[in-house]
């Protein structure tokens, strides 16, 4: 499962961002996959 989404995160918002923003957000994400879609704009958009 966090293959995927890395998969998915990563490319969407660049790199080292992401990168540093994923360690924090994992566990959130690994509780409520739901979440992840609201996640991504969202990120998308401030970046």
């Amino acid at each position: 499962m966090d293959k995927k989404i890395i998969a998915i995160v990563n490319p969407a918002a660049g790199s080292g961002k992401t990168a540093r923003i994923w360690p924090e957000k994992s566990a959130y994400l690994k509780k409520s996959l739901i979440n992840l879609r609201m996640f991504i704009p969202k990120n998308l958009v401030m970046q």
